[in-house]
């Protein structure tokens, strides 16, 4: 990321033209005197309502940096559908007790045998794959809510349900 080469730039070039803006322009990995960008930050900044920044932490305990990157700006309530996959082990099971294994136990090398099972494999993994539809919803801060209203909001909050707790005894 750092040194000027033509991958460097042709990496540079497809990730800009996704919209995406480099945020780490400095050195990640310091060992003696080199120096090199080994972490990647992007983000779509241009389009965005939000304000994203990011920063290199060299704390010196490793050779490697601590990256931050911080969000802000974003007003209101923000719904964000998360789409996630699992496997459903039910479909997994009742699909490899049914697959015919003979291809693989035919073949003479080891390596091509495994190539065999784990194409077989991978193949029913993907088809007992199940979608998650997981609505997340999250309240932002104002800018002027800090930790230490949070915490005395935490308290108020333990307080108020250990009366209401009492009044119902």
């Amino acid at each position: 990321m750092l040194e000027n080469s033509t991958v460097v730039d042709d990496y540079k070039a497809l990730m800009a033209s996704q919209g995406f803006e480099c945020l780490i322009t400095e050195p990640t990995r310091i060992v003696g005197e080199s120096a090199t960008c080994i972490d990647h930050v992007y983000a779509r900044v241009a389009s965005s309502t939000m304000e994203v920044e990011a920063a290199v932490a060299h704390a010196g305990i490793t050779d490697h940096s601590l990256c931050c990157v911080a969000v802000r700006g974003c007003d209101g309530r923000t719904d964000l559908p998360a789409i996630s996959y699992r496997i459903d082990y039910n479909i997994l099971n009742n699909a490899l007790q049914n697959v015919d294994w003979s291809p693989v136990y035919r073949l003479n090398y080891a390596s091509e045998a495994f190539d065999a099972f784990y194409c077989i494999f991978n193949e029913h993994v993907k088809a007992s794959k199940v979608e998650n539809t997981v609505k997340k919803t999250f309240n932002i801060l104002k800018p002027w809510m800090n930790e230490f209203l949070l915490m005395k909001i935490k308290i108020r909050n333990k307080i108020y349900n250990t009366l209401k707790n009492i009044q119902r005894m």
